[in-house]
């Protein structure tokens, strides 16, 4: 095989690794979420095809279920299962060549975004009747981010940001429940070079890490015992290689990746 495959491993609340499976196709693939409900383990990605396209996918015990036609670049991003249903959070291209913010319940797409800017859903979570997603948007025109979360199809925009510099991403990467609260998890703009871990609860923002320099990105949330803590990397220091980082209460970790 010539691309990136996908890897899924299971280990022990010791550390121990149980197992590691790969696939894939000739092509790059990525398994970018997983989700386990009792003894079903799912997996979300894409897959690249024979014409180089994207298709967005989710894998249940390793059965690929495909959630697009395989015509227009896609990806899942995202998955929560509920009972008997399967919620999907990703993208496709429309035919402009502009990425559509979508999620999937049980195969079935619904379109969040109007296909004018490049938006992205990245996270999903599921209270009630209700479907919960956070995600982002990008104007090329400005250079402007902008974190969004979905209640089903009403959208709000979080913050948005211009920096001048056209990789660095502002991105709604995370949503949680809890208590009737909704979390989302992201970063926002405090510079021409760099970004601030920051959580919204109920669409009011809280800065993590307000001294925070550099970049960073935050990946995922969770609230335990009232406190909010925000798992993602950054480069702190301004030199050297990122670090794997948790943040909570205004503090913040650093862990270096191992090699």
């Amino acid at each position: 095989e010539n691309g990136e495959n996908i890897f899924l491993s299971k280990w022990s609340g010791e550390g121990v690794e149980q197992w590691t499976k790969e696939w894939g196709t000739y092509w790059n693939d990525a398994g970018l979420s997983v989700a386990v409900d009792a003894d079903d383990i799912y997996v979300t990605g894409y897959e690249t095809n024979g014409n180089n396209i994207m298709e967005a996918k989710y894998w249940k015990n390793g059965l690929a279920i495909t959630l697009t036609d395989g015509k227009l670049n896609a990806s899942a991003n995202a998955i929560t299962v509920v009972g008997t249903d399967v919620y999907v959070a990703g993208y496709e291209y429309n035919s402009a060549g502009v990425q559509v913010a979508k999620y999937w319940k049980n195969g079935v797409a619904v379109t969040l975004s109007d296909g004018t800017i490049n938006t992205s859903a990245n996270s999903i979570a599921v209270g009630g009747s209700d479907v919960h997603i956070a995600g982002a948007s990008y104007d090329a025109g400005s250079r402007t981010y902008t974190t969004k979360y979905w209640k089903n199809t009403d959208v709000t925009d979080l913050n948005s940001g211009s920096s001048g510099v056209a990789n660095l991403d502002i991105y709604g990467n995370a949503v949680f429940l809890n208590n009737g609260n909704v979390y989302v998890g992201g970063n926002s703009v405090s510079g021409a070079n760099s970004t601030k871990p920051t959580y919204w609860k109920n669409g009011t923002a809280f800065v993590n890490f307000s001294s925070a320099s550099y970049f960073h990105q935050v990946t995922s949330i969770y609230v335990l015992g009232g406190k909010v803590y925000l798992g993602g990397f950054g480069n702190y220091f301004g030199n050297g290689p990122n670090l794997g980082m948790v943040w909570t209460a205004g503090a913040w970790r650093g862990m270096e990746f191992s090699s």
